[in-house]
């Protein structure tokens, strides 16, 4: 046995010495790279108690605009001034949000008083995607809600339902309403979507509304306050004549503990 290996490991002939020295350095410096992303998916993490509030923007087929007088004159006229929050900065808010990985793929979300300290609600959810830009949560039981099959009607929901970014799968079976009347009773596990910068993660809550003009000339509306979750940027490429979609984003930092 010993021979054997001796024979093994005779010098080899020059040129495929430097060949195989050189692919060892090149294997080294890949397994050794400085700017190798560090898994987040691990430890503690809490909301700062503020948030940042990012302008509105007012998005139609021609353009869109941040001016505030024309964004408050169009949500007065829908009368929904109070989805928005027209002046920009950062708020303060009564609960902090936690996040505890107890592994890589299980996370447990919870609300704390800001006052009290004390938990006030606990969800056990679990990551479905990971990236270096975002993570997605997806709580682990699903809920169900009953849709009727004409709401929101096809102007506002052609767009409404592509507004959200991350959207999660639904499983639907229609059921009658009432007499003469169906829609679908569908169930879904909601997502939580985390945004990652540089390292940093942070949760976006979303307002918009969308308006619409039928095709008999009657105004429709859809919208959601502080939606968690963001913009789906290619709706915006979608929007019609008479089509406004009003947005703002708030986002708040999570720090590790």
């Amino acid at each position: 046995m010993t021979s054997f290996i001796l024979n093994r490991l005779r010098p080899m002939p020059g040129p495929i010495c430097v060949l195989l020295a050189l692919f060892s350095v090149l294997l080294t410096n890949c397994t050794n790279d400085p700017e190798q992303e560090e898994d987040l998916r691990q430890g503690d993490y809490i909301s700062t108690g503020t948030r940042t509030i990012k302008p509105a923007v007012m998005y139609t087929s021609s353009g869109k605009t941040t001016d505030v007088a024309i964004i408050s004159a169009h949500l007065k006229r829908k009368k929904q001034e109070g989805m928005f929050e027209l002046s920009t900065g950062s708020e303060t808010h009564s609960t902090f949000l936690a996040l505890h990985f107890a592994s890589p793929t299980a996370v447990r979300l919870s609300e704390i008083s800001t006052a009290t300290k004390d938990t006030t609600d606990t969800m056990p959810t679990e990551v479905v995607s990971y990236s270096s830009t975002d993570m997605v949560l997806a709580q682990l039981d699903s809920v169900m809600v009953i849709n009727p099959d004409n709401y929101p009607n096809a102007d506002c929901g052609r767009i409404a339902k592509q507004v959200p970014l991350y959207k999660p799968t639904y499983h639907c079976r229609p059921v009658s309403i009432i007499s003469g009347s169906w829609g679908y009773a569908c169930r879904y596990r909601p997502l939580f979507p985390i945004q990652i910068t540089k390292g940093q993660l942070s949760v976006v809550h979303t307002s918009w509304l969308m308006t619409a003009y039928t095709s008999s000339s009657y105004s429709c509306g859809t919208g959601f306050g502080n939606q968690w979750n963001s913009l789906n940027p290619a709706v915006i490429n979608q929007l019609q004549v008479g089509d406004t979609l009003v947005v703002q984003e708030r986002e708040t930092p999570l720090v590790r503990k």
